[in-house]
């Protein structure tokens, strides 16, 4: 079990120079860390979007819910690092009532958008009720799509990050 604790400035400054690493926030093995949440790619098994819900909460997490444009840029480059021309499961649905686009742990509303050309568009069927970050090919990136939650996708799962940070070992 590793020690938490928050360090002061000049801890920081000591560390560095002492070959010891700093992290700013804690997170688990193979998460990233940003603006004081950890997320999992999880690449090496897609899934339909219930069982990648059930997947992140079973780890104490949530399927990702992008709050700010900054947030979803961080996201989208992860994905792109992965190298995946595919798509990642986010924690939005509409399943509760058509057209209205909430996520699916807070409950609350999407605030911030980041909708490919034409979607939301029920393309397949009208059970695209399912939120994912979908490659846009012509457009060289990812965007927003709904899906058919049966599809399988990559889960993107989002916890908090344990604050204070720690030292780990030397380099």
């Amino acid at each position: 079990m590793r020690m938490i604790s928050r360090i002061p400035l000049l801890s920081l400054v000591v560390a560095t120079f002492s070959g010891i690493d700093y992290v700013g926030a804690d997170c688990p093995n193979n998460w990233r860390g940003y603006s004081g949440n950890c997320y999992l790619f999880l690449t090496h098994l897609p899934m339909n979007w219930q069982s990648a819900w059930d997947y992140c909460a079973h780890m104490g997490a949530k399927l990702v819910e992008i709050e700010t444009f900054a947030e979803d840029n961080f996201i989208k480059q992860n994905a792109k690092d992965f190298h995946f021309h595919d798509c990642f499961w986010l924690g939005g649905s509409d399943a509760v009532l058509p057209g209205v686009w909430i996520w699916a742990t807070s409950r609350s509303h999407l605030l911030y958008t980041n909708w490919g050309p034409g979607e939301p568009n029920h393309i397949h069927s009208d059970n695209e009720h399912c939120l994912n970050l979908y490659y846009f090919t012509g457009y060289n990136t990812y965007f927003w799509n709904d899906d058919v939650c049966d599809y399988h996708c990559h889960p993107i799962c989002e916890q908090p990050s344990i604050p204070g940070g720690s030292i780990f070992g030397r380099r």
